[in-house]
């Protein structure tokens, strides 16, 4: 909806100051220098094609060796589509309402400013769903290390 309503990717291209889209900035950038990206992505690749669940799971989870290369390999090819799902949204949050002031606020000014009432609650749906999924996870770990690990063990 974003990018229909700038006029499409090429008038987001030509939007966007074009320092926004180089990758490789100078060693004195305090932001993000050369150096960080080129050294510390790959180890960041590295570990993340070793712990990632979603990695580790097709992999041993494949009934042979073939199948858990083909499995790491479609995984890692839908994981490449992070980057723009993340970045397009910013950058279009920059384009469309230029005076933010709090960069923390694009994604929920997008939400609300770009978004039919139908799509919003969709949204927030989603939003409350992945709450509820992570408050799960920690009252579990909390049963667990806590209860079962302590608390138990005294009764």
């Amino acid at each position: 909806m974003g990018v229909v309503k700038i006029g499409g990717f090429h008038a987001l291209y030509e939007k966007t100051p074009h320092t926004y889209w180089n990758l490789f900035l100078p060693s004195g950038d305090k932001g993000y220098p050369w150096q960080a990206i080129v050294l510390g992505y790959p180890v960041m690749g590295v570990w993340f094609w070793c712990t990632e669940q979603s990695m580790v799971q097709s992999v041993l989870g494949a009934r042979s060796l073939e199948q858990g290369q083909l499995g790491a390999n479609f995984i890692g090819w839908l994981k490449i589509l992070d980057v723009p799902l993340f970045i397009i949204p910013g950058v279009l949050c920059y384009i469309l309402y230029p005076h933010l002031s709090n960069p923390d606020e694009a994604y929920l000014t997008l939400v609300t400013r770009l978004f039919p009432p139908g799509m919003r609650g969709l949204i927030i749906v989603v939003l409350i769903a992945a709450l509820v999924g992570n408050i799960g996870s920690f009252a579990e770990l909390c049963q667990y290390c806590i209860y079962d690990g302590y608390l138990y063990q005294e009764i």
